[in-house]
Formats: C-alpha cells, sequence, structure tokens
C-alpha cells in the first residue's frame, strides 16, 4: 500500500520553536530572543512562509482529482437530458420536423428525428395464422391503459404467422413513421432489455406493405422490439403507394410482419400499439450545424426546425478552414418541411471543399459572437449560462493569419496532450466557462470566437411526470399532445465526490468471470433473454475441468423462463449468452451451454384434516407446490421428503399425515436413505403431478 503522506505536520508555533531551539548551537552569541530583537521577526516570517508553503504543498485541488481519475480511466459524467414518448392526437395527417419543440410550461422537449403521424391513427391490428386462425382488435381496445392482451403471432407462434396493422388512410411514400408497441412483460421472470449493441433475435419478421403489386416488402426498417420481445419503435418508410385491400373481410390499408423464423421463449403479447407516439429530449437547441459536400448536384437542404426557423450563415470550407459567404438564398418550404439554399455555385473559388451552414435560434444570434481572442494564455471566456450541455458545444475561431477564415478548435478534457500548436479548449459546463491554453499547452486564440453549436438541459429537473406535456412549439391546428410517461434518464453533471464513489465501485468491480458466481450472474443478466436459473456444473467436485489440449471448459446449465415451465436453451439462446460472456471470458478458456435435464416428480399423499377444516383439501394441494416451487428453479437440489411432510403436518387444518411418497422419472436422480430425492447437477424439478386423498376425522 502507499504510504499516506503528509506535508503540513508543522503548526506556526512549532516551527518558531524549533527554529528557537538551534540558536543556541548555531550562534552561541546570540542571546535575546524577545520580540523586538530583528532577528526574531525574520524567524517569525519565514516560519509564515514554511507553514503557508507547507499548507498548500499538502492539499489536492480539482486540477489534481480530476488528473487521478484520469489515470483511473474515469470521466466525470456530464448532464444527461430526461426523455419521454410524446402522444399526439391530429385532425390532419402532420409531418413533424426533427428539432420540433414541445413544452411542459417552461420546459422544452425536442424530437429527436423527421417523423409523420397519421389522423386517426392505427385503425386495428389483427393475426392470422397458417391455419387461417383470424384475431383482430379494433382502436378503442389499442389505447394505452387499456386491459389488452393481444397475441400478434397467435398463442403458439409458427414460421408464416403472421402480424397485420390496418391504417384508415394510407401513408404517404417515403415518410418515416414510428409505430410503437408496448410488450407485456409481467412474467414472473422479467426479461432482461436490450440497451443497444449486437443481440441475436429471438425470430425473424419480414415486414411488407400492400401495394399496387399486392404484398411488397419494406426496405431497412429499424425494429425496436427486437422482434416483439420489449417496448420500442418500428421504424419504417413505405417505398410506394399503399392500395386498400380486404384481409379475412376487413377492408383497409394495411402494413404486415409475417413469421419466417422464431425461438420465441414465450409468445409475445401486446398491450398497445399506436403510430401517433414519438420519443422526445429534454433539450433546447440554440443552434447546430450541418455540413454538405461542395456538388452542385447535391442540394443543400435543411430538414431540421431549428434549420427551417431559424437564422442561417453559411461557410465554404477549403484546406482546412471556413470563410464566411452571404450569397445564397433560404428557400422555406413549410409543406415540405424543409429549407433549400440557393447557392451561386459559378461565384464560389473551385477549391472549395465542403459547406458548411449554422442555424440558430433569432433571439440567440446576437449570442453567435461570444467573444474576442487577444493572443495572451489563459483565456476564460464566461458564457453565463449553466445550463448549456457539454457534448453540444462546438465553436470556431478567426484565424490570426487569414483574417477571413476560421478554423475548428477541438474541445479537449484538459491541455495534457496539448502543444502550443494545438488548437484546444476546456469547457467547463459546470460553471458554464470557456478556457484556453497558456501558449505552451493549447494555443491561445487571437480573433472572433463564434458559437456554431450549443443547447441547454435542466437534468434532473427535465424528469417531468406523465400528462405535463401539453405545448407545441409551432402552431398547428387540430393538435393535442401529451406524454404517455414520465420523464426519466435525467441526469445532472456528476460531482468530484461522485465521480470518485463510481470510481471506487469500478475498482471493486471484476471486468472478467474468475468463480462460478461470475458466470451465472452474467448469464442471468444477458439483454433479450428470460433465464429463470442456471448454474456451472462442477466435475469431480471442480468448477473447471482440463481439456486434452490444456485449455480449460466452463460447462453452464441454463433453464430459460417458460409457460409450459420446461424451457429449452435454443440456439438463439445459446448465441446471445456466448455474445454476452464473450467480452468477460478469460483466454484459454471454453464456454458450453447444456440443456437442463427435467426430473418429472409426481407427489402422492393421504392426510387427515380436522372437523372444522373439511373444506381445505385445495389447501393442502397448495401448500405441496409451494413447498416444491423453489426446487423447480434449482439445479441439483436434494427435495426433502421430511421437509415437505414437516410442512404438511404443521397445517392448522390436518391432524394427520398418514401416507406421502414421491415418484420420479429422470436420469441421474439418487434415493437417499430417508426418503429424499437428489437431483443431477444439471437437473431440475418439473412438477407434472399432485394428487391428495383427503378424510375427515371422526
Amino acid at each position: 500500500m502507499l504510504p499516506d503522506i503528509h506535508l503540513d505536520y508543522e503548526t506556526y508555533e512549532d516551527i518558531i520553536s524549533a527554529a528557537r531551539n538551534r540558536i543556541i548551537s548555531l550562534y552561541p552569541e546570540w542571546t535575546d530572543y524577545n520580540y523586538h530583537d530583528p532577528g526574531i521577526t525574520l524567524i517569525e516570517l519565514f516560519a509564515w512562509m514554511k507553514e503557508s508553503q507547507q499548507y498548500y504543498m499538502d492539499q489536492i485541488g480539482v486540477q489534481n482529482k480530476l488528473k487521478y481519475l484520469k489515470l483511473l480511466g474515469i470521466r466525470r459524467r456530464p448532464k444527461i437530458p430526461a426523455r419521454t414518448l410524446s402522444r399526439m392526437w391530429v385532425a390532419e395527417d402532420l409531418s413533424v420536423m426533427a428539432g420540433m419543440k414541445f413544452y411542459a410550461g417552461d420546459i422544452c422537449f425536442e424530437s429527436i428525428g423527421r417523423r409523420y403521424f397519421a389522423a386517426g391513427d392505427i385503425a386495428g391490428c389483427a393475426s392470422l395464422s397458417r391455419a387461417g386462425e383470424w384475431d383482430f382488435v379494433g382502436r378503442e381496445q389499442l389505447q394505452f391503459g387499456h386491459s389488452l392482451r393481444f397475441y400478434p403471432f397467435g398463442r403458439e407462434p409458427e414460421r408464416g404467422n403472421a402480424f397485420y396493422i390496418c391504417f384508415d388512410r394510407p401513408v404517404p411514400p417515403g415518410e418515416p413513421i414510428g409505430i410503437y408497441l408496448e410488450i407485456f412483460n409481467g412474467y414472473p421472470v422479467t426479461r432482461n432489455r436490450i440497451a443497444g449493441g449486437s443481440c441475436q433475435p429471438l425470430a425473424s419478421i419480414s415486414w411488407e406493405f400492400y401495394g399496387e403489386n399486392g404484398w411488397e416488402k419494406i426496405p431497412r426498417p429499424e425494429d425496436g422490439t427486437w422482434g416483439l420481445l420489449q417496448d420500442g419503435f418500428l421504424r419504417l418508410a413505405v417505398p410506394g403507394h399503399m392500395e386498400r385491400t380486404a384481409v379475412q373481410g376487413r377492408e383497409g390499408r394495411y402494413i404486415r410482419g409475417v413469421l419466417t423464423e422464431q425461438e420465441y421463449d414465450v409468445p409475445p403479447r401486446i398491450t398497445a400499439v399506436s403510430a401517433n407516439v414519438d420519443e422526445v429530449i429534454q433539450r433546447d437547441t440554440l443552434a447546430q450545424y450541418r455540413d454538405f459536400p461542395a456538388d452542385r448536384n447535391s442540394p443543400v437542404v435543411l430538414d431540421t426546425c431549428l434549420g427551417i426557423t431559424g437564422v442561417s450563415r453559411m461557410f465554404v470550407g477549403r484546406g482546412g478552414a471556413y470563410y464566411p459567404w452571404d450569397e445564397f438564398e433560404k428557400e422555406v418550404d413549410m409543406q415540405r418541411g424543409n429549407a433549400v439554399l440557393n447557392i451561386p455555385w459559378d461565384r464560389l473559388p473551385e477549391d472549395v471543399e465542403e459547406i458548411r451552414v449554422v442555424s440558430m435560434e433569432y433571439e440567440y444570434s446576437m449570442f453567435h459572437v461570444i467573444g474576442e481572442g487577444t493572443g495572451f494564455p489563459n483565456q476564460e471566456f464566461d458564457l453565463e449560462d449553466r445550463e448549456l450541455l457539454y457534448e453540444s458545444l462546438e465553436i470556431l475561431v478567426r484565424d490570426a493569419v487569414d483574417q477571413e477564415a476560421y478554423c475548428r478548435w477541438n474541445k479537449v478534457e484538459d491541455f495534457g496532450g496539448s502543444s502550443p500548436e494545438s488548437r484546444d479548449y476546456v469547457f467547463d459546463s459546470e460553471n458554464g466557462i470557456l478556457r484556453f491554453g497558456d501558449c505552451i499547452r493549447g494555443m491561445a486564440p487571437e480573433g472572433e470566437i463564434l458559437l456554431i453549436s450549443c443547447a441547454r438541459s435542466r437534468g434532473s429537473g427535465g424528469n417531468i411526470k406523465a400528462g405535463k406535456l401539453n405545448r407545441l412549439g409551432l402552431a398547428a391546428n387540430g393538435v393535442r399532445l401529451t406524454n404517455i410517461t414520465d420523464g426519466a434518464g435525467g441526469e445532472d453533471e456528476e460531482s468530484l465526490e461522485e465521480s470518485f464513489a463510481r470510481a471506487r465501485r469500478a475498482v471493486r468491480t471484476c471486468g472478467c468471470a474468475v468463480s462460478d458466481g461470475d458466470y451465472e450472474q452474467r448469464v442471468k443478466m444477458t439483454p433479450g433473454l428470460m433465464v429463470e436459473s442456471c448454474r456451472v456444473v462442477h466435475e469431480d467436485r471442480r468448477r473447471r475441468f482440463q481439456r486434452p489440449d490444456g485449455g480449460f471448459s466452463v460447462h453452464i446449465v441454463v433453464k430459460p423462463y417458460s409457460l409450459s415451465g420446461r424451457g429449452i436453451v435454443s440456439r438463439s439462446y445459446e448465441k446471445n449468452i456466448l455474445n454476452f460472456l464473450e467480452p468477460c471470458r478469460q483466454l484459454g478458456t471454453e464456454i458450453a451451454v447444456l440443456q437442463p435435464e427435467y426430473i418429472e416428480m409426481s407427489v402422492f399423499c393421504e392426510v387427515v384434516l380436522k372437523s372444522q377444516y373439511s373444506s381445505f383439501g385445495r389447501a393442502v394441494k397448495a401448500r405441496i407446490e409451494e413447498f416444491m416451487s423453489p426446487y423447480e428453479r434449482e439445479f441439483g437440489a436434494a427435495v426433502s421428503y421430511g421437509g415437505l411432510y414437516g410442512a404438511l403436518d404443521r397445517m392448522e387444518a390436518v391432524r394427520a399425515v398418514r401416507r406421502l411418497a414421491f415418484d420420479t422419472k429422470g436420469n441421474g436422480v439418487l434415493h437417499s436413505a430417508g426418503g429424499d430425492i437428489v437431483l443431477p447437477p444439471n437437473g431440475v424439478l418439473w412438477l407434472s403431478q399432485v394428487k391428495c386423498s383427503v378424510s375427515i376425522e371422526e
């Protein structure tokens, strides 16, 4: 362990006292130690200087602490905006631009992408099996908050079953729509949510629409439900015109998903569906930029709300620098939801590489220039706004040599890796301050500084309650809106103390799987799966056993949740588990996933009930099932005969237990002398039958 060094170990009086005691040995002729003596005055002066130096040397400043966090690989977490689901009711079809603002009081939310909202929403949903079984639910049943339990591919999904979504009106070709599906997850075992990254879906669904040529494929749909495993958006754009057709006698314009492959653990159940729900983020974008290639055949089109309604400024990029260019016309088309920049390409320089367009709120455009660099070291600029998001801020600085050009500067955590030529800056989002280098580590700006991108957020203040969102930023007739979920995920900027607490947790957390518990915990956390139980199988009382080639193997038996109680490990399950364990697998170790061995058990008993409890026969059966329930999740368990006997005998209604017997079917089962049933290491109990013979005492 590193020593805990204290540099400020002497007080002011201790330093003076030690100096006085040394006078007699260093200069015996000095005999006047009173305060009026000039030598004592000098000793007091140097004692004060030494004590001050020791105090400051013993302190650990904020910059030092940030460096320590960086050495640990920890970065202070910036402010995180909240998110919620907004629901809109529109009288006419409405296309919402990216960045459209929604308000809950004075709290601003924004749409993340461009979305199309249909008048009347979805007319209904249906499921059609290969055998012709048809189930239809209407618009009212699909609303949020109802007790809908709709099986889109039937109670027993099969290849070829189809899920139909019916619209009253056709969705315009090319318009991106997002169909939100709320999936039931109220099972005893909760499915692990898929937050992103790679995951093997348990089913493959082909999405189609009915067009002029019959059923046509929808290219590149984005399925945020991962095959109807969890709540999420099905985002797609219909490539052609939707034609009206009848499915099982019901007319409409349909989109359908055909099940091409399936390995579901439980059949998916839908509780609500809507095409007029969108995810919004608690953010207020004040300025943003977008780069376009300098190609006259590629039009410069702005399709964000700020790009259409805000003030735009154009730069031409060449040689790594950006030059202002005012010769353009902005043509806004609110019907299409975009703005086109008409640029006289013939007047542009031939060496232009790209076009950068900066869009700003009209009120914020006056703050576009945040200051003038002086060329002196350690410059700071107070933006006077502590709600700015760290990731959103970007700047351009006028070049000191070419006064017509602006250069891009890089945002860094600190100037530790900067050189005198590095165009770096630090943004202190907690205090809203821009800091520049000292000309040794980081160049000092000399010229106009432009803010080209920034957004505000309130962090945890954006976690609003459901139903608070009620107003659009732009006027729109016949539009009502609200948020159907509480705002969630909003967090304030992390303090230093919170960062160090997180660092301590990270140091104590092992990133690789070593023990049995590490493997079992990771398997239960596999995204997209419902793992009821799992266990690392031992061989000869060892968790790992050596392979002939010198490597090691880890065998894990897994029981997926299933409505039948006898779930099997499918190929998708195995692939997901192995992929999730791969980052924490030790070198030279192979992992194998085993199927569970279900040991079928029947319980037979004869009990005598007290006369006043003559109707308690079902309670006896329920007590047996309750006693056996933990063994249905535990591998290699020993089912206690005496334990069940005692549980029945202690029931208030039972006078006596005359007979209790177990009957088992399965491989590797052992029977003890006391009547206990010992399951094999990969075996788990499946209670198939409970028979109770009840008599009443006389």
